[in-house]
C-alpha cells in the first residue's frame, strides 16, 4: 500500500478514472519491476498493511508521479507526513492543469 496518495478504486467497485490510474501504475512499475521502498514513521496501517513510498530504478518517485499525473489525490495518513507538502503541490498543479481525474471526474 502506498503512503500519501488515494487513487481511484477498481475493486470492489470501479470508480471514475480507476482503470486509467491502474494502467498508469502498470506503466510506471510493471509486474515484476524491482522497486526501492521507503518507510515513514509508521510502517503499517490499522489493518496491518505495509505502507510504502515507491521508487523505480531510475529514481522516479511513483507515489508523487501518480499524483502529478492526476491519477491519485494527495492524502495525509498521520504520522506519515515526510512527503505530504510535495504531494499537495503536485496535486494542486495537476488539478489546475486538469490532468487525469481532475478533468475526467
Amino acid at each position: 500500500l502506498t503512503i500519501g496518495i488515494d487513487p481511484p478504486e477498481v475493486y470492489p467497485e470501479v470508480e471514475c478514472f480507476g482503470p486509467e490510474a491502474e494502467a498508469l501504475l502498470a506503466d510506471l512499475a510493471p509486474v515484476g519491476t524491482l522497486l526501492r521502498v521507503e518507510y515513514d514513521l509508521d510502517p503499517r496501517d490499522p489493518y496491518d498493511r505495509e505502507l510504502l513510498y515507491l521508487y523505480t530504478a531510475d529514481g522516479t518517485f511513483v507515489n508523487l508521479e501518480l499524483v502529478a499525473r492526476g491519477a491519485a489525490e494527495a492524502v495525509l495518513f498521520e504520522p506519515n507526513d515526510r512527503h505530504i507538502e510535495r504531494m499537495r503541490a503536485a496535486e494542486a498543479e495537476a488539478r489546475d492543469a486538469r490532468r487525469g481525474l481532475w478533468s475526467a471526474c
